[in-house]
């Protein structure tokens, strides 16, 4: 295994912190559960909520809930709730408890902008 530099872990936490940083202007609460899910849609458009919790080891409730931050709408303890507006959901008509997420326009310049920041 080949070890990296001093200056290039850093130079990594650096860039990883300067991603976040991103994530934070939308939401200065955001977890990092949230952000995983974000990443994870952006770069499997399309995916499905059961897509999400099995590629990051959430609950079907836990990826719903971070999914549900980046939606227009979301609820929150029963109340609607602004949310980010980054994705969408929709039925698969192919199956219809499968819900299919996909990027907002405003998801897509946050995606860019996440992929700039990293050098992407």
């Amino acid at each position: 295994m080949q070890m990296k530099s001093t200056g290039q872990v850093s130079s990594s936490l650096t860039t990883l912190a300067r991603a976040v940083e991103e994530f934070r202007k939308l939401d200065p609460t955001i977890q990092a559960q949230s952000i995983a899910t974000f990443l994870f849609i952006a770069q499997n458009e399309g995916c499905s909520t059961a897509d999400v919790g099995e590629a990051l080891g959430l609950s079907q409730a836990s990826a719903s809930r971070n999914v549900g931050v980046f939606l227009k709408e979301r609820t929150i303890h029963g109340r609607a709730a602004a949310g980010h507006d980054l994705v969408t959901q929709s039925i698969d008509p192919l199956n219809r408890r499968r819900r299919i997420i996909k990027l907002t326009p405003k998801g897509r310049r946050v995606s860019e902008s996440i992929q700039h920041v990293i050098g992407g």
